[in-house]
């Protein structure tokens, strides 16, 4: 943030100390004004004549959540090292990827500035896992489904560059109205927003209390840069952000539940009283429809179904159209006979297809739970099933 932006913010700080105005009503405004601000600074990013750059060969490393190692694949680039948008920690530069097809290619990658400690890796393993209960999250149907930006690591390897330059962090490039929904400790937006917050909430109940996904940012319900607390202090996984179980009370102690943590079934944590504001739930799914019998009756939209179209089963299930569109369209890809199944070794190209990262288990313990009928194959009843969370 330059003199400019950083006066304006100083001048509303004046105004909280001297009274003149709320605590909440500073907050609003602050976080509007850097949401604007980034905006306005990544909007002139986008200006930028990257096709003009030089290119670059580099090694991408990718986390894999399911062996808890990196992947390495050369790429080319082009970076452009002249323009940058500094931040409190990290300095971010403009990115074409070339191995993303036209119209995808915009990143942004970032470094640490050189008097900031900071861990790249962490960061993007950070990423990765919050990708994963993201995923867990939206298998749940809430009323709007989050999303986290893919992120990766690149190591250039070029002489001549300096020490702090050779380990980036990249994403894609994210346009629109930035804004921070909570932080590493015990901020919480005042802006009515469920999602993030029961988003969070979800993480630490689906990990039966392990970890919590918080510093949830971005625009809309697209987010990045998350920060993971442990119940554990002692674990380096996540980074010297990780403040352990106490950056989970500072959580706890300043959240509310809303409706869509009642959806979830979450456990009432926090404040007792419940938000009756913000997003809410139309409906719920029914327990006593989720069975074998009544989806067996959806095996015949093997097909994508019209978007009007709208059956009762699928209500039931908790999966909208939309859903089950994209769920139809990832298994038939793979589905070369069109005759209902795919063989089992075809189960993690359909889970990739659908961008699902999968933690709990081993591959041949989620393998055995979603071949019921042991055969050697994955029945799209199987499949829909498991995705239902239908025993």
């Amino acid at each position: 943030i330059n003199a400019e932006y950083m006066g304006k913010l100083l001048k509303f700080k004046g105004l909280l100390d001297r009274g003149a105005m709320m605590k909440e009503q500073y907050s609003i405004k602050r976080d509007k004004f850097l949401g604007e601000v980034r905006t306005f600074q990544i909007s002139r990013f986008k200006e930028i004549p990257l096709s003009k750059l030089p290119v670059e060969t580099v090694q991408r490393e990718r986390y894999m959540i399911e062996t808890h190692t990196w992947k390495t694949e050369e790429i080319t680039i082009k970076l452009d090292l002249q323009h940058s948008m500094k931040g409190n920690m990290r300095t971010a530069f403009m990115m074409l990827d070339n191995s993303k097809p036209e119209g995808r290619r915009m990143c942004v990658a970032k470094v640490y500035q050189e008097q900031v400690y900071g861990d790249l890796e962490a960061d993007v393993r950070m990423q990765v896992y919050a990708i994963h209960f993201a995923d867990a999250f939206n298998r749940r149907n809430p009323p709007k489904q989050v999303r986290f930006l893919d992120s990766f690591l690149i190591r250039r390897n070029r002489a001549r560059i300096p020490e702090n330059m050779r380990l980036m962090a990249v994403e894609r490039y994210l346009p629109g109205n930035y804004e921070k929904y909570n932080n590493n400790w015990d901020y919480v937006s005042p802006s009515l927003r469920n999602t993030p917050q029961a988003f969070s909430h979800f993480t630490y109940e689906y990990t039966k209390g392990k970890l919590i996904v918080l510093d949830i940012q971005g625009v809309g319900d697209v987010y990045t840069d998350p920060q993971i607390h442990t119940s554990s202090l002692n674990d380096l996984t996540f980074g010297s952000g990780n403040h352990g179980p106490e950056g989970i009370r500072m959580f706890f102690a300043n959240h509310r539940c809303n409706p869509i943590c009642t959806y979830l079934n979450l456990k009432v944590r926090g404040e007792s009283e419940i938000l009756t504001q913000g997003t809410i739930p139309r409906h719920k799914p029914n327990p006593e429809y989720f069975s074998q019998v009544r989806v067996r009756k959806l095996s015949r939209h093997l097909r994508p179904i019209p978007d009007s179209f709208y059956p009762e089963d699928l209500v039931w299930l908790g999966i909208g159209p939309d859903l089950f569109n994209r769920l139809a369209i990832a298994f038939s890809k793979y589905d070369e006979d069109s005759d209902g199944k795919v063989p089992i070794t075809e189960l993690w190209s359909i889970l990739d297809e659908l961008n699902f990262h999968y933690l709990d288990e081993s591959m041949t313990e989620l393998e055995n739970k979603i071949d019921y009928s042991r055969d050697g194959y994955v029945s799209f009843i199987e499949f829909i099933c498991w995705w239902c969370n239908v025993e």
